[in-house]
């Protein structure tokens, strides 16, 4: 029985917050939604992603609000109870790689001078990263 394993493409609606841990270890996560169907029937989805070690602090470096990313990660549903007493639920993926995604149809020029390097991945050692699976994406 394997791991399962996520790919998520889409725009940073903040600058990603990082932090360390007290034995060094860099922490950055965003929040990063992603969208299904059209229209009045277009149901969002929002991840918080987390990166850890050299990739986060790559991540800290680079992405600022309005970067296209690509995540590849471990999803997973925490589910929480809120002040009224509601189960509610949060999606997060666990990343193992990420990159810069590809620039918006509009041309947001925010990412434009940030997307030479996106055709290589960018992953830290300390995860082992399927960098083939990140090069058959279409962009």
């Amino acid at each position: 029985m394997g791991t399962a394993s996520i790919t998520l493409v889409g725009t940073l609606i903040a600058d990603p917050e990082t932090r360390k841990t007290g034995k060094g270890t860099t922490i950055c996560t965003f929040k990063l939604p992603t969208h299904e169907g059209w229209g009045e029937n277009q149901v969002t989805t929002w991840w918080r992603c987390t990166l850890f070690g050299k990739q986060a602090e790559q991540a800290a470096d680079k992405l600022k609000q309005g970067s296209n990313v690509v995540v590849m990660g471990e999803p997973k549903l925490t589910e929480w109870q809120g002040r009224d007493g509601d189960t509610r639920y949060s999606a997060e993926v666990i990343c193992q790689a990420w990159r810069y995604g590809p620039k918006s149809a509009a041309g947001d020029s925010r990412s434009a001078g940030r997307s030479k390097g996106r055709g290589k991945p960018v992953y830290s050692s300390d995860y082992a990263a399927d960098e083939a699976s990140l090069e058959d994406l279409p962009f």
